[in-house]
């Protein structure tokens, strides 16, 4: 699998009261192949986890999402799989 040369990286945060009722942190990760295949994982912070942590662990899903291979990642199949029956 071909991925494309570029990286990208966006933040998006909140504080206080407009992050809700939050109780931590979190990292969200996606990949896009040259062909269009789109990869995500994400990983919530664990109680006493620090943000390294959180962010290898979410890099370590993503890698095995992309070596998994296929146009989806495997969270996304369910949803795929209901439209492709509902068309």
């Amino acid at each position: 699998i071909k991925f494309l040369p570029d990286v990208y990286v966006y933040t998006d945060h909140s504080k206080g009261l407009a992050a809700g009722a939050s109780a931590g942190y979190g990292v969200s990760l996606v990949a896009e192949s040259i062909d269009g295949c789109i990869y995500g994982a994400d990983a919530p912070a664990m109680p006493g986890e620090l943000p390294e942590e959180v962010g290898a662990r979410a890099a370590k899903e993503l890698i095995s999402e992309v070596a998994l291979g296929g146009c989806i990642d495997s969270h996304s199949q369910l949803i795929v799989l209901t439209l492709m029956v509902l068309c």
